[in-house]
């Protein structure tokens, strides 16, 4: 398994450079300093089965583009800021 735990790194953007690393399953950026929305390019690691991105200062609405990670099985976003649209 391909893994990226940066938990409690104080990092407080996520590089582009990140989509290179086309096989990682799990992604941990737990407790840091990430604000606005999420970016984009975790989008782009189509193998990703977990995403973890609890304890940060994210904003806005979750983007549509998180349905492009379909071997997604974990996902954790509690302790952010997000918007919740409610569809009626």
């Amino acid at each position: 398994e391909t893994r990226l735990d940066l938990v409690e790194s104080q990092i407080n953007y996520i590089p582009e450079e990140i989509q290179l690393m086309q096989n990682l399953k799990r992604l941990d950026l737990t407790n840091n300093l990430l604000t606005g929305e999420i970016p984009l390019v975790i989008f782009k690691l189509k193998e990703l089965e977990t995403l973890i991105l609890t304890g940060n200062q994210f904003n806005g609405v979750i983007p549509l583009e998180i349905d492009s990670l379909q071997n997604l099985e974990t996902l954790f976003l509690n302790d952010n800021f997000f918007v919740i649209l409610h569809f009626f």
